[in-house]
């Protein structure tokens, strides 16, 4: 069964409504690229500012087909990711969701039992534990920057806030703290509540 988004504006208040049709799932709206910068770094890396899509809240299970992977905006869930490491890849609508409280996500593809992945996630959480500590945030989970696995993206490394997303093909830190530096915390919310860890 394909659930159809419908989206209205009754007052100042937006209403999105999942509508049963006929077919499988719905597709969200493109994420154009409006800019991209590749920065000089030691091995090749894109930072991707995407144009706004539509996002709201939907029931956790519901199936969403972001317009970009990693997503970096749009649609997601209730709950959301803990801003922590994690140990399991998780779907979409948690990681968006977290985006909207802030979060800077460093994904990676490598499965951890891989040659290489250990120094890849070891560099991953050097740049969290040099981040400095978010006022928002309690001492346990410090700052709003989660690390976690994803199979599916085309690069080894990722990072994504609302709307931004660095892609890489090593780690590179000057530029992968630049990232964390320039856009933490510019979402329309400002959240460091404590989320679901996988």
């Amino acid at each position: 069964m394909r659930k159809v988004w419908a989206r209205a504006s009754i007052g100042s208040f937006a209403v999105t409504a999942i509508i049963a049709g006929c077919t499988e799932e719905a597709p969200l709206p493109s994420a154009s690229v409006r800019t991209t910068e590749r920065p000089e770094a030691s091995c090749p890396v894109e930072v991707e500012t995407l144009a706004e899509i539509a996002s709201g809240h939907v029931p956790e299970g519901t199936p969403l087909t972001p317009a970009s992977r990693p997503p970096a905006n749009g649609p997601h869930y209730t709950a959301w990711a803990q801003f922590d490491e994690h140990g399991d890849a998780f779907e979409d609508g948690y990681l968006i969701h977290s985006l909207e409280h802030g979060a800077v996500a460093l994904l990676y593809r490598c499965n951890l039992a891989d040659p290489g992945c250990d120094a890849t996630v070891q560099a991953l959480r050097q740049l969290r534990a040099n981040a400095p500590a978010d006022p928002l945030c309690d001492k346990q989970t410090r700052t709003r920057i989660l690390i976690a696995p994803y199979p599916s993206m085309d690069v080894p490394v990722a990072a994504v806030t609302w709307g931004v997303r660095y892609k890489a093909e090593c780690i590179d830190l000057p530029t992968l703290g630049k990232f964390i530096t320039d856009h933490y915390d510019k979402s329309p919310e400002h959240l460091c509540n404590p989320g679901i860890l996988f």
